[in-house]
């Protein structure tokens, strides 16, 4: 169980004030709090595989053109996450493909790379090996 809530500024990939967010201090240090659309109950390592791990390990019919704008080409490469629920139940109803379940996370802030992203309110991008990623699932919860 986590002991106190401190909320610290996120910085943006670079460097300037991005937004408040809360953060989770405990004995293991501070996580950040984020939400992820999955495809299953228990989450695998699979729902955390970013497009670009996504088209090598797919068939050549499932495979999608890279972009080629080097900044979207590095966010393709991360994994995309909800600063909220809401933002998640609300990406869910837009891209009904990404699954029925939402993984709640609790991500270490010294363990990966994560960064508010894109123009999309609340969209982080992490960057991490799925394994690492499927152990910071704190629950998983069914989306209606």
């Amino acid at each position: 169980m986590y002991e106190d809530q401190i909320t610290v500024e996120a910085r943006h990939g670079r460097g300037e004030i991005d937004q408040s967010r809360e953060y989770i201090l405990g004995d293991s240090g501070a996580h950040m709090r984020l939400y992820r659309v999955v495809r299953s109950d228990p989450a695998t390592a699979d729902d955390f595989l970013s497009q670009y791990r996504r088209n090598l390990l797919g068939s050549a019919a499932s495979r999608r053109p890279p972009p080629t704008d080097p900044r979207l080409l590095r966010i393709w490469d991360g994994v995309s996450m909800s600063a909220t629920k809401r933002q998640a139940e609300q990406q869910r109803a837009r891209y009904r493909r990404l699954g029925m379940y939402m993984a709640v996370m609790d991500l270490p802030v010294v363990r990966f790379r994560m960064e508010r992203s894109t123009a999309t309110p609340g969209h982080f991008t992490v960057w991490g090996d799925p394994g690492d990623l499927l152990q910071c699932v704190r629950e998983v919860l069914l989306l209606t």
